[in-house]
């Protein structure tokens, strides 16, 4: 517990002192040109739905699914995974990391450029396309993994099962 309340202190330190120049405003200005905070929240979006989903596989189990306290255990472990998930993807715990990586790709006059150009009409049009070319790119990127994984599952059987039959494995 002191821990965390350390972290907290030090973070929130860290986050005064970061938010105390004006090459972090033009960052912060980017932030909010570019929304980024809702891009983050996507990712977020994306972490959660794949907890959920390991949540599934795991009460497909056959020794899950047919015992009340495995479900019960299960259950209650993907509810802490959705927790710590919300807490450590929560926008005001990486807000600072964002701006630092911001201040340390780009120079404050380049900032403020490209800030200039993402409020014109063109740079809004970019930023609104370009969150639904994120989300394409988020589905060819699940598209790829499944297909990996649909393609591999077969190998992996196979390679299971000769690894089973090795001498040292029985």
């Amino acid at each position: 517990m002191r821990i965390r309340i350390l972290l907290a202190c030090l973070l929130f330190q860290t986050s005064l002192s970061v938010l105390a120049d004006s090459h972090t405003e033009a960052a912060l200005a980017h932030i909010k040109a570019t929304d980024l905070q809702t891009t983050f929240k996507i990712t977020r979006d994306g972490v959660l739905a794949r907890v959920d989903a390991y949540g599934v596989q795991l009460r497909s189990n056959p020794v899950v699914g047919k015992n009340h306290e495995a479900v019960k255990l299960t259950d209650d472990f993907i509810s802490e995974a959705k927790r710590v998930a919300e807490e450590v993807y929560a926008w005001e715990n990486v807000e600072g990391m964002y701006v630092s990586a911001l201040k340390e790709t780009y120079a404050e006059d380049e900032l403020i450029q490209i800030n200039s150009w993402l409020v014109s009409e063109y740079g809004k049009l970019f930023i609104a396309k370009q969150k639904k070319f994120m989300l394409k790119t988020i589905d060819i990127t699940n598209v790829a993994g499944q297909l990996f994984k649909n393609r591999i599952d077969g190998a992996e059987k196979a390679y299971l099962e000769r690894i089973s039959k090795l001498s040292n494995f029985k």
